[in-house]
């Protein structure tokens, strides 16, 4: 997020699925395996930063500002995490703005939250 990692959509891998042929489909499909350097000439030009994330059978493609396939192919399922948080786990990853600066945010899902606040764990 600090690096304008604005925009994401999260997914699960079906069962019957193996998670590293879509690892391999999806790294293909946005052209992700490319080194920092050719990134950085890349959003010079106006082009999109997309990353992959996978752990377990959940993933997350996260993105910056610019031009890029994944804009198009995911445009309905797009979040901003300013906005909207990323939901895992049982927790919520959101940026918040303090002092004219953005911050990332973690915290305990608002469902996870009201849970504990009602059951008797204590």
């Amino acid at each position: 997020m600090t690096n304008g990692y604005w925009f994401y959509v999260t997914g699960q891998i079906p069962v019957n699925k193996d998670p590293r042929a879509v690892d391999t489909k999806l790294i293909t499909r946005y052209g992700l395996d490319v080194s920092k350097w050719t990134r950085c000439r890349r959003r010079k030009h106006g082009t999109a930063s997309v990353q992959y994330l996978r752990h377990g059978r959940f993933f997350v493609i996260l993105a910056t500002h610019g031009s890029h396939e994944f804009f198009t192919a995911e445009a309905s399922r797009i979040r901003d995490i300013r906005r909207v948080p990323l939901r895992y786990g049982g927790y919520a990853v959101s940026c918040r703005r303090f002092a004219d600066r953005w911050h990332a945010a973690v915290r305990l899902d608002a469902d996870v939250f009201r849970h504990l606040l009602t059951s008797h764990w204590y």
